[in-house]
């Protein structure tokens, strides 16, 4: 293990030796070429020319000529000859120097990097030898000591830091030169320099600022450590200073421990470093950084099987106690993504033929697992299943598993959208095994008896689904109650048992009666009627040559835009002597019902509750989105029956509360009830 971790470190770190030092020998030889060019024009200003000897001659021939008193011959070819040492300008003396340093250092980085690609190679292959496990590791452990204790990796900062002192040695010398030509090549060429030497500062000193900054240069580290070194000295003594003149009480306690915290980070900054003190900046930010770093990695992902890798881990991820909340880290503000993103990689999986039996159930499972490890990514699949977003779930046995696993959760929502999904997984499933004929005796409640005499008898056990979703859905909003029903109502029903029909028929007389009866309020009419347009094709299929019974004003094949399905005459009630109905309820019932609505973000729910019918009936009250209770048996000048108290109940909740709506799995809004 310690090899194979070693190895892995020590060829990043030669990579990035090597690295280092391609670069510099690329530069240093453009760099040097271009110092050289410039220090051969300038060196010969160091000398006197041959121009400058001629121009001394000759005037030394015109003075002569000049002077009539000059006698003397030898003394004329002694001041002929004689040409008097002259020193050059102070300027070409500073050009040359600092030219010539500037072209010394760059080689000698460029030596340096040559070494430096040398020592990389020889680091590697002296560490890694086919010899025994432990005798490599003593190996590489004693060479890699070598290479900290000798400070190895402060050269290889140095060199760049080095290059760059070579660069500025050839501006200051550019700026003297072009002083001495022209003022305004000069202010030229000097303001250009001064940018960019304000720039350079300024990218040193961002790390400062910002510890997160891709910038900066050699010297940052140097000037982080000057920084911090200076601020924790000059707190140290500013805290002596205090202890000697006793300020300490004057100060405060509070003002104190700020101060001594101000200085211990400081010192914390000076020994640590800039890469140690930006890792520790890192480590204390807040978990939304994760949540970014997450979801970075999942769109970077375009692949099934890497989604597949990340969906796995998020149910460990989701128990992870190394993170606060990691479960709000994971979703973030992106819930509806990462839902959508989850769902559809289980629905190209569903139809995909280029997998296997067992890959299929293996990376079904890891996205429901995923679902299920947070509650609003099962919320948000459950709620787009329902209303028709991904259809393919409908036929899934393990999906409709997954929403029964969550049909008794805590929260209301999510397990009225998974009982939903339920009731409609169970009307489209058509390769029935065992595991959907517990589910329907599950859901359905029946022992196994009765549910073997539904399945011997033809649609029996999808219409006491129907049933059950009718009575399961009645204080739904609208939009969910439609798709429910239309996604159920796929049977037809008339070989179903006649008990469970005479069922179907009684829930069809009240909403029927409800839908009729004016006393009512107008909401709860015309939720009625929804449901009878709802499951009109399963009455019609269940009374077909029934006269009296089977509606008239539509068919089959009525569209479901047509206006007769929005008239109340257009649907019967059933007096089929065929389906026995139970005795409509007795008018004198002393007990009326009150209807408790308890209206949340997330879900609407509904209960009835009997009260004494001595309590007043002076309306409804609506406060904070709490219905509360109120007498209905005068409404109606008589008992309720179930299917008109629970249509109650939605008009209640839609006339107290009209803007109040339930929130949908993708962060929008549920249609009003």
């Amino acid at each position: 293990m310690y090899i194979a971790r070693a190895a892995e470190e020590d060829i990043k770190m030669t990579e990035g030796w090597k690295g280092d030092a391609d670069g510099i020998l690329v530069f240093t030889g453009l760099f040097s070429a271009t110092v050289a060019t410039f220090l051969v024009g300038s060196y010969q200003n160091l000398q006197p020319t041959p121009q400058d000897i001629s121009a001394f001659h000759i005037a030394n021939m015109y003075r002569l000529l000049a002077d009539p008193n000059a006698t003397s011959v030898p003394n004329h070819f002694a001041l002929a000859t004689s040409v008097p040492a002259t020193s050059p300008k102070a300027s070409v003396i500073w050009i040359n120097i600092l030219w010539s340093l500037s072209l010394l250092i760059s080689l000698s980085c460029a030596l340096l990097a040559t070494l430096l690609q040398r020592w990389a190679r020889h680091y590697l292959q002296v560490t890694q030898r086919q010899y025994s496990p432990h005798k490599r590791a003593r190996i590489r452990a004693y060479f890699a000591e070598g290479v900290d204790s000798l400070r190895l990796p402060w050269v290889v900062e140095a060199l760049p830091a080095l290059l760059h002192v070579s660069v500025f040695l050839f501006f200051a010398g550019l700026v003297v030169f072009v002083a001495s030509l022209n003022h305004l090549v000069f202010a030229s060429v000097a303001l250009c320099i001064s940018a960019c030497i304000c720039q350079y500062l300024c990218i040193t000193a961002m790390p400062l600022v910002r510890h997160d900054s891709p910038y900066h240069t050699p010297l940052s580290p140097f000037f982080w450590s000057c920084c911090a070194g200076v601020s924790w000295m000059a707190l140290r003594f500013a805290e002596n200073v205090a202890y000697s003149l006793h300020l300490r009480d004057l100060l405060g306690g509070e003002k104190w421990l700020s101060i001594d915290r101000l200085k211990r980070h400081f010192r914390g900054r000076f020994f640590h470093g800039m890469v140690k003190s930006a890792e520790e900046t890192a480590r204390a930010l807040p978990p939304s950084i994760d949540t970014r770093a997450l979801f970075w990695t999942w769109e970077a992902i375009d692949e099934d099987d890497e989604l597949e890798r990340f969906f796995a881990g998020i149910p460990s991820f989701c128990t992870s106690s190394r993170l606060q909340k990691p479960r709000e880290v994971l979703v973030g503000q992106n819930a509806a993504k990462l839902s959508a993103a989850i769902a559809d990689l289980m629905a190209r999986t569903m139809s995909s033929a280029a997998l296997s039996g067992p890959d299929k159930q293996k990376r079904i499972t890891v996205c429901l697992q995923a679902l299920s490890a947070v509650p609003i990514l099962t919320e948000n699949v459950l709620y787009n299943a329902l209303v028709g977003v991904w259809p393919s779930f409908w036929s899934s046995i393990d999906f409709c598993l997954f929403a029964e696993a969550h049909s008794r959760d805590v929260n209301q929502s999510i397990a009225f959208h998974a009982q939903c999904v339920v009731a409609i997984a169970m009307a489209n499933i058509r390769h029935r095994d065992e595991r959907w004929r517990h589910l329907a005796m599950r859901q359905l409640d029946t022992p196994e008896t009765v549910f073997q005499n539904y399945l011997a008898h033809g649609e029996t056990i999808l219409l006491a689904n129907l049933i059950r979703g009718i009575n399961m859905s009645l204080a739904s909003p609208r939009a969910l109650l439609e798709s429910t029903l239309s996604a159920v109502c796929t049977f037809q029903a008339k070989d179903a048992l006649p008990e469970v029909q005479a069922e179907f028929c009684t829930l069809w007389n009240q909403a029927a009666r409800t839908m009729h009866d004016k006393n009512l309020p107008q909401d709860a009419r015309s939720y009625a009627q929804l449901i009878l347009r709802g499951v009109r094709g399963v009455y019609l299929a269940s009374h077909q040559g029934m006269a009296g019974t089977s509606p008239t004003a539509f068919t089959t094949t009525t569209s479901i835009l047509d206006p007769i399905l929005w008239q109340t005459s257009s649907y019967p009630t059933c007096h089929s002597p065929a389906h026995r109905h139970p005795s409509p309820p007795s008018a004198s019932c002393e007990v009326g019902y009150a209807a408790v609505a308890t209206v949340s973000s997330h879900a609407v729910e509904a209960r009835l509750m009997p009260i004494p019918p001595t309590l007043p009936t002076d309306g409804l009250n609506s406060t904070s989105g709490v219905v509360e209770t109120t007498q209905l048996g005068a409404v109606t000048n008589g008992a309720l029956s179930p299917m008109t108290s629970s249509l109650m109940k939605v008009a209640i909740v839609s006339e107290s509360s009209p803007s109040t709506s339930a929130t949908s799995a993708q962060g929008g809004v549920l249609p009003n009830l």
